[in-house]
């Protein structure tokens, strides 16, 4: 089991150096879909770096067996490195706190935070990003879901209610 655990986290390894080499390149519009594009071609990687052990062949159930465990180790690793990259690039109170940190005094007065960052602005700029994941369309004058806006929504909001947590993004 062990090569398949170590195949996985070298992998992901080489799946981060490619995403960082990627993401400083000219500007990337999806990059969701360029990050599973990246791990898709770096699971053929793992493939080949797992044949190299030979510790059990695939023709067995227990080299299947490693095998999958590693692919799972590294699409688990794949999915954490995407909530992070989303955190990250998409929370408002990551936005405020690094915002807050890059001050001299680490600090802000209400009013000086909500001159940096208008709500009108923000919401423009969410409104945007879900139109350009598919999320929601333009109509007129107003904005109306997608299916897959509506997918997600039903989601998220089964999970909040599941959770019970409190309203807001």
């Amino acid at each position: 089991m062990l090569p398949g655990i170590l195949c996985a986290f070298a992998t992901f390894v080489v799946f981060n150096i490619a995403v960082i080499i990627r993401f400083h390149l000219p500007h990337v519009g999806h990059r969701l879909k360029t990050m599973t594009a990246v791990w898709g071609v770096l699971l053929l990687l793992y493939g080949g770096l797992y044949s190299l052990f030979r510790v059990a062949p695939l023709t067995s159930g227990e080299g299947i067996v490693f095998f999958l465990n590693g692919v799972l180790i590294y699409l688990f690793l794949f999915l954490t490195y995407c909530y992070c990259y989303f955190v990250s690039d998409h929370s408002l109170s990551v936005l405020y706190m690094m915002t807050l940190d890059s001050l001299p005094d680490k600090r802000m007065t209400l009013g000086d935070l909500q001159r940096r960052f208008p709500y009108d602005e923000l919401l423009r700029q969410r409104l945007i990003d879900l139109q350009n994941n598919g999320f929601l369309v333009m109509e007129g004058d107003g904005y109306r879901l997608t299916p897959k806006g509506m997918r997600q929504a039903r989601i998220a909001g089964a999970l909040k209610r599941f959770l019970q947590l409190e309203p807001g993004g």
